[in-house]
């Protein structure tokens, strides 16, 4: 419930921030964490990402290994971005296999999210209608 509310918070003050960012503001190579909230789990910590914005072109790559039926895998998520207003629309162009959150490996952004841009660090996040959230937190290497 605490994290819920932290992803309720995070949204407010994003609606709250900045507006009109462009994507090649947005251009470079971005480390920090991701945190996935689902209402009927228990709270799940915050996993290590990197992040690489290009002109339209985006790439993420989880810092940690990950267990996947097994095997040891690294997550890797990649596709476009387009930017308008506070938001930003990502689409994800990696057709992964459908694996239980609980493996650990998570297909990474493929939505549109609340963007907020504080010097080096950059704030994604998004809640659903059916509860789920997702933050970002990540600061420009």
């Amino acid at each position: 419930m605490k994290t819920l509310l932290s992803i309720v918070i995070t949204c407010c003050l994003i609606s709250c921030s900045k507006s009109g960012y462009n994507s090649s503001a947005l251009n470079g190579n971005y480390e920090g964490t991701f945190q996935r909230v689902m209402p009927s789990f228990a709270p799940i910590p915050p996993q290590k990402i990197q992040l690489l914005l290009n002109n339209g072109i985006w790439s993420a790559t989880p810092n940690d290994t990950v267990i996947v039926n097994g095997s040891v895998t690294i997550g890797i998520n990649r596709g476009t971005y387009q930017v308008s207003g506070d938001s930003v629309a990502f689409i994800n162009t990696i057709s992964l296999p459908v694996v239980p959150y609980s493996s650990g490996f998570v297909v990474l952004f493929n939505n549109k999210y609340a963007l907020q841009q504080k010097g080096d660090s950059l704030f994604l996040s998004i809640l659903s209608k059916n509860g789920v959230g997702e933050i970002y937190a990540l600061k420009r290497q």
